[in-house]
């Protein structure tokens, strides 16, 4: 003879299935809400407006490569396994070189190495010794590869070999609080905040040769700034977050032209952070308090803001630093629209939220080749209204 259950406890274990199926039911439900909108293209400026630039992706950890990497491939590659400790806390200046993305760490006190090519995502190896990192703050690379950090603690610029080996640091007794920090063939420019001014260092020596930034008007003179850039040109741009303008600088110290001023309309700025310039001569400037940044083109008109707060990803926290490159494209396709065509890497640095690096897309849909757009010097769209 067979025994059954009791009515009772099939009831009580019917309870317990149709309860676990709902409460499934919901979270899958949930999670592939929130998939579809992580997923779903975020386009700058918004519809109806022709979208330039689309957010791609952001990151604070390896986690961004997981997809991407096995053993097999590692062991094929020679790639070292990735630290699992390795992750950004408070990123401020950010440069990209060859694809390889080096990261200032504040809170750290070191330099994040990320190579989305390799899966590499480490700690500067020269940071350590003499070419320890206390506070650094901005940095930039040379294009012979030369890492150059500014390291607000040490009170000196130090320069690594693009593998990471420490060189020899620059500005003893000379810099008071270098905050930023450019560099061409023979000079390094670097922005000391506590003087207000551009120092230019011999690059082979490291004396002092010239001062640049002392002016007569709010238009050629520096007050508290906060970072450097050099273009393709040979120019220097400097965001002054004392008098919340942008000011253009030859390298002899001529004051070229100055744009902005305080105040909350597109054009304004209210804390100008990181500042760069692409090739084609656009100005891209992060402001912490509008939490995004506006492009200008080479005649300081305004072409379009983005990275505004609201937005379930692709807004920005607390950015702070910016860079622009055109090397290694291909890796960050897969998180492009497939119609979008992307002709520029942007990539800034959140002090705040997960998105530590966010990375966007400058481009144009496919579907509308010959339009003119707001980011290639055509007019402003909606956004900028």
């Amino acid at each position: 003879m067979f025994r059954t259950c009791s009515p009772l406890l099939t009831l009580q274990q019917l309870s317990r299935f149709l309860m676990l199926a709902v409460v499934s039911f919901f979270l899958l439900a949930a999670c592939s809400s929130q998939k579809e909108v992580i997923q779903k293209p975020v386009f700058f400026p918004p519809p109806p407006d022709e979208p330039r630039l689309q957010f791609l992706t952001g990151f604070e950890d390896s986690s961004i490569f997981e997809e991407q990497k096995s053993t097999f491939s590692l062991i094929l590659s020679g790639t070292e396994k990735l630290e699992a400790d390795v992750r950004i806390f408070k990123p401020l200046g950010i440069a990209v070189y060859k694809g390889v993305v080096y990261v200032c760490d504040t809170y750290q006190g070191t330099v994040l190495v990320i190579d989305p090519a390799k899966y590499k995502f480490e700690r500067l190896r020269g940071s350590s010794g003499s070419g320890t990192l206390k506070k650094p703050l901005n940095l930039t690379v040379s294009d012979d590869g030369t890492l150059f950090v500014a390291d607000v603690f040490r009170k000196e610029v130090l320069t690594y070999t693009a593998e990471g080996d420490f060189i020899r640091a620059f500005g003893k007794d000379i810099l008071k609080k270098p905050v930023g920090v450019a560099a061409d063939r023979e000079n390094i420019y670097v922005l000391d905040n506590a003087d207000s001014i551009i120092k230019v260092l011999d690059r082979s020596t490291g004396a002092l040769l010239r001062e640049i930034g002392s002016g007569t008007t709010a238009e050629d003179t520096l007050w508290r700034p906060f970072a450097i850039t050099r273009d393709t040109k040979g120019y220097l741009y400097v965001t002054n977050t004392g008098t919340c303008k942008v000011i253009k600088y030859d390298a002899d110290g001529h004051a070229l032209l100055s744009f902005g001023n305080l105040g909350d309309a597109f054009g304004d700025f209210t804390r100008p952070r990181g500042v760069a310039v692409d090739q084609e001569g656009r100005i891209f400037v992060v402001d912490a308090s509008f939490q995004n940044v506006q492009i200008f083109n080479e005649q300081t008109r305004l072409l379009l803001p983005f990275g505004m707060p609201g937005l379930p990803r692709g807004s920005m926290n607390l950015p702070a630093g910016i860079a622009i490159s055109s090397d290694r494209i291909d890796y960050f396709l897969k998180f492009a629209d497939p119609s979008f065509d992307v002709e520029q890497l942007v990539f800034i640095t959140n002090q705040d939220g997960k998105d530590k690096v966010a990375v966007y897309g400058l481009g144009r849909l496919r579907s509308a080749p010959g339009a003119k757009s707001s980011a290639s010097g055509g007019t402003a769209g909606s956004a900028a209204k």
